[in-house]
């Protein structure tokens, strides 16, 4: 009896110990190791195309990655793609993009990482200005990113943040639950990401599994492309409604101007030239409120509609409200056998075939070559809208029209404001105005012709503020001094499609001007220098030919920037040089002493495309 006490004595002792085992290893914490977390990534870009080796990088890697090229696409996915990190490009083309990481962050709970796909300044500074917590500083590559975003998970795990340990507890929960830790399956070889088993079922099953997912991306695919279509044509019937509106609007103030040129006086003066001048109770009459009020109506035409990005979708802006109702109604938790690399490709498809459907609307809206004015003496200036009412009526069928328009009443506006001193008779005019015009961008190149310093501060002052009025962006203010020297800051800073991108600098001396173009990724400058009074040698490699005069000059500029240039001409001009300078359509000459040699203005993108024959607004000095 004393022996079968003490075994159960012993027995006991060993149950309770075992018991207390088994709590210890309840309570001892799971390990979690960060190379077997499944994570999703989200990336908002651009140029999705260049992002998709990216993509692939990470998918490689076991984790789940999607790239979009729009913020309405980007908030769709935040709801139903549930990403735990979301890569946010500064090159997006939106107003709303400094509000958008902290949106996100704070509604849906999801770390925004945010990088630049371009290497300029510009990028830098907005990647310093958004406040984001995470950063890429330098290029967004795919080790970058996978090592950005692994650092980040490592902070996550040692903080004491119960949000931030929640992303590291779905990663692991969604990879526990696609059997890919250590014992769910059979894994004999495991690498970048991809699992070799000998399991025959298990690979039939993914072959279904894979097959599914392609039918089901090419089901999205199709809804959004019905959908984009259904929207291109009713944004192609409203536009032509508008147009209507638009062209009615620009009669009016066609009259209106017509009415204006009666009231204007010519007079001669001893060198035989004739001035236009104008009655100041004549021109605070009605008819300018009336144009006033129009130009009004085109200001605020979309801008959208007046620059096309390349190989971008125009979308209407959204309101960050709206966005985020869009992205809880798609707020589901997917299904983890959904498909990523097919989704990845089915977006990129879309938005090809959708790129296709927009420059095939625009083609179709597209407006007819301008052809160029047989008559070279411009006379008939382009104040005289009599004879030009036809040509306005030619062009207003497009938007861009609409700011041209609006852009050239202010030129001209500026430059009646500034009137030439009284006891000097030998200048054409105190400042002339070139509005130049194209279908990607729009600039001024202002002449100066002498005059006192205080008048060509005036001068500055009202022009800077008329442009500023216009809703245009100046990209830096200067003293005008007998050498302008002016920095051409790119407003917008797109790069062209070669990713070649130019600061120019010009200055002017009394026989010369000097253009630099400088390349961003190149040290030594290409200069543009008139090496005599015949001739203008130019060297910017292939882009821009030899000068001869009478030649035509090309710029080559980055797409959809506006550019202001400033040019001081120094010297008096004779009565037959202001002759040939009244009577030319040259918008840049090769100096002041020979008027007669100059050029044609051509902007040179992708291909060569014409400016419009560019007109001077003479205005009597007083």
């Amino acid at each position: 009896m004393a022996d079968d006490n003490d075994n159960k004595k012993n027995n006991s002792h060993i149950t309770a110990a075992a018991s207390d085992l088994e709590i210890k290893d309840e309570a001892k914490p799971e390990v979690i190791d960060i190379n077997t977390l499944q994570v999703r990534v989200l990336i908002v870009c651009q140029k999705v195309t260049d992002m998709e080796n990216v993509v692939h990088y990470l998918i490689r890697r076991g984790w789940e990655a999607i790239v979009v090229g729009t913020i309405r696409e980007a908030f769709q996915l935040v709801g139903s793609f549930n990403p735990d990190f979301v890569l946010l490009s500064v090159n997006l083309k939106t107003a709303k993009l400094a509000q958008i990481p902290t949106l996100i962050n704070h509604t849906f709970k999801v770390e925004v990482i945010t990088f630049g796909e371009n290497q300029n300044p510009i990028t830098q500074k907005r990647l310093q200005d958004i406040a984001c917590q995470h950063t890429i500083v330098g290029g967004a590559s795919g080790p970058g990113i996978h090592r950005k975003i692994k650092n980040i998970l490592i902070e996550m795990m040692s903080s004491n943040n119960e949000e931030a340990k929640s992303v590291i507890t779905r990663a692991h929960e969604r990879k526990i639950i696609k059997g890919d830790i250590d014992g769910e399956k059979p894994m004999h070889q495991q690498k970048r990401g991809y699992t070799f088993t000998n399991d025959d079922s298990d690979i039939e099953s993914k072959e279904d599994k894979l097959r599914r997912q392609f039918e089901e991306a090419d089901r999205i695919n199709s809804e959004k492309l019905n959908s984009r279509e259904a929207r291109s044509r009713q944004k192609q019937e409203e536009d032509e409604q508008n147009y209507g509106v638009v062209e009615k609007k620009f009669a009016l103030k066609n009259n209106n101007l017509g009415r204006l040129n009666k009231s204007l006086d010519t007079e001669e003066d001893d060198n035989g030239l004739e001035y236009e001048s104008h009655n100041d109770e004549e021109l605070s009459s009605d008819a300018p409120d009336q144009i006033e009020n129009i130009d009004q109506d085109v200001d605020d035409t979309d801008d959208n509609d007046i620059i096309e990005n390349e190989g971008d979708i125009s979308e209407e802006e959204e309101s960050l409200e709206d966005l985020i109702q869009l992205a809880k109604a798609n707020n589901k938790n997917l299904d983890d056998g959904k498909p990523i690399t097919t989704r990845t490709h089915a977006i990129s498809s879309t938005r090809k075939d959708l790129s296709m459907l927009r420059k095939q609307g625009q083609a179709n809206n597209s407006r007819k070559e301008v052809e160029e004015d047989p008559n070279p003496n411009l006379a008939t200036s382009v104040i005289d809208n009599k004879n030009d009412t036809n040509t306005n009526s030619e062009h207003v069928d497009r938007p861009v029209e609409t700011m041209e328009h609006f852009i050239i009443q202010s030129a001209r506006k500026a430059a009646g404001e500034v009137k030439p001193p009284t006891e000097s008779l030998e200048h054409v005019s105190k400042c002339t105005v070139w509005p130049v015009t194209c279908t990607q961008m729009v600039g001024f190149i202002v002449v100066s012709h002498g005059g006192s310093k205080e008048e060509e501060n005036t001068f500055n002052d009202k022009f800077i503020h008329l442009v500023q009025e216009a809703g245009l962006k100046m990209c830096s203010t200067f003293e005008v001094s007998d050498h302008v020297i002016t920095n051409l800051e790119h407003v917008d800073l797109k790069q062209h499609v070669e990713g070649e991108q130019f600061t120019a600098t010009v200055s002017s001396g009394k026989n010369e001007i000097i253009i630099k173009l400088i390349e961003a990724h190149q040290n030594r400058p290409k200069i543009i220098k008139t090496s005599s009074p015949d001739r203008a040698q130019v060297d910017v490699g292939d882009l821009v030919p030899e000068l001869q005069p009478g030649a035509d000059l090309y710029l080559y500029m980055p797409k959809n920037n506006r550019f202001f240039i400033y040019l001081k001409m120094n010297g008096i001009l004779s009565t037959k040089q202001k002759d040939k300078l009244e009577s030319s359509k040259a918008s840049i000459f090769i100096n002041s002493k020979d008027v007669d040699k100059y050029s044609k203005a051509y902007v040179k993108n992708t291909t060569v495309q014409k400016i419009r024959d560019l007109k001077l607004d003479k205005k009597k000095a007083s």
